[in-house]
């Protein structure tokens, strides 16, 4: 999912008429990469999930030709020579269900699903079960 923030998902929960919701937003910005023992090839040419583009695809669709040379020699120098910065941003929300009022508002607009499965952050037990 792409194009949104903590308020949009907030907001799509309550349309969708959960009530008690509660959101944790974690952001991590280190040095290093998860990259090391991976080539630059096979980091180009995976996809975080079947339904994605690769991370080539991405870049070709995305930028012109200039811009592609530059930003793959670009990274590609970062992760040879360890000088990446991993960044990352994870959310969780529950939340339950609202008892005897299952209905969403007219108002509420349909949120959007997406096929792909959510990217848990290695090592993080997830968000807590929802009651």
């Amino acid at each position: 999912m792409m194009d949104f923030d903590d308020r949009d998902l907030v907001r799509l929960a309550e349309g969708a008429g959960l009530e008690r919701v509660h959101l944790e937003c974690h952001i991590d910005i280190q040095p290093g990469s998860l990259l090391h023992a991976v080539s630059i090839d096979a980091l180009f040419d995976g996809s975080p999930n079947p339904l994605a583009p690769t991370v080539r695809e991405s870049i070709a669709q995305a930028l012109t030709a200039g811009e592609q040379e530059r930003f793959i020699a670009h990274l590609t120098r970062a992760v040879a020579t360890g000088s990446a910065i991993r960044r990352s941003a994870v959310v969780y929300l529950t939340a339950e269900k609202a008892e005897g009022r299952g209905r969403r508002p007219p108002s509420a607009p349909t949120p959007p699903r997406d096929p792909r499965p959510v990217q848990q952050k290695h090592g993080h037990p997830g968000p807590p079960k929802s009651r």
